[in-house]
């Protein structure tokens, strides 16, 4: 993962042990950090991407379109696939981490995605 990835708010894992922590300022070398328990300053490298999946999608109070099998919200929708949609149409774009999903909805929006 690379500093020019993420943006403040970013979900990440922390390779180590497997805690997730929210990016709260970005730097080249390194990421403050922090959750529930603790803030910090941890090298960059130690991190890496949450992979998207439908319990993510569920945290993040999207839903399933009963025989499409789409999540949506009120702005885009992703299949489990990872394709991007807009209105109904496929964008060409495809994400498969949290972090991306969060920064594209960041973009469409103007609201930091959260969880619910």
């Amino acid at each position: 993962m690379k500093a020019n990835e993420l943006m403040v708010g970013n979900l990440v894992i922390f390779s180590e042990d497997q805690t997730i922590f929210k990016v709260e300022e970005i730097s080249t070398t390194g990421l403050a950090v922090s959750n529930e328990n603790e803030s910090t300053w941890i090298e960059i490298d130690q991190f890496q991407p949450i992979p998207l999946d439908e319990e993510w999608l569920k945290r993040f109070d999207w839903q399933l379109i009963s025989n499409i099998n789409y999540y949506f919200n009120s702005y885009f929708s992703i299949d489990i696939y990872g394709h991007v949609y807009y209105q109904n149409d496929y964008t060409g774009l495809n994400i498969y981490t949290v972090h991306q999903l969060q920064n594209l909805y960041f973009a469409l929006t103007g609201k930091e995605l959260t969880i619910n």
